[in-house]
């Protein structure tokens, strides 16, 4: 596990230092494309238009309400079931100097 760590941090490292490296190697070197690969999501052209998609009311998903409310029941048994021990805990006030 280490070791897949050291080469993933390698790799980062490197990523992030080769612009430097190339521009201290070469200074003519155009390390320009470096920094613009993060900006190939902002060359698309904006929507002009907002098309709807028909869709249909019908749920995926079926929920089962008698489960949820013997479940709920059961959360609620357990709860109570529990005694609040906070007050039998004492706890004197710190001795201030």
């Amino acid at each position: 596990m280490k070791l897949l760590v050291n080469i993933f941090l390698f790799i980062f490292i490197t990523f992030l230092s080769t612009p430097t490296l190339i521009g201290i190697v070469d200074e003519e070197a155009d390390t320009s494309y470096f920094y613009t690969m993060c900006e190939e999501e902002e060359n698309h052209a904006p929507f002009n238009e907002i098309k709807t998609v028909p869709t249909t009311n019908d749920s995926v998903i079926h929920f089962a309400f008698g489960e949820l409310t013997k479940f709920d029941a059961l959360m609620e048994q357990d709860l109570l079931s529990f005694d609040n021990l906070a007050h039998q805990i004492f706890s004197p006030p710190p001795n201030l100097i």
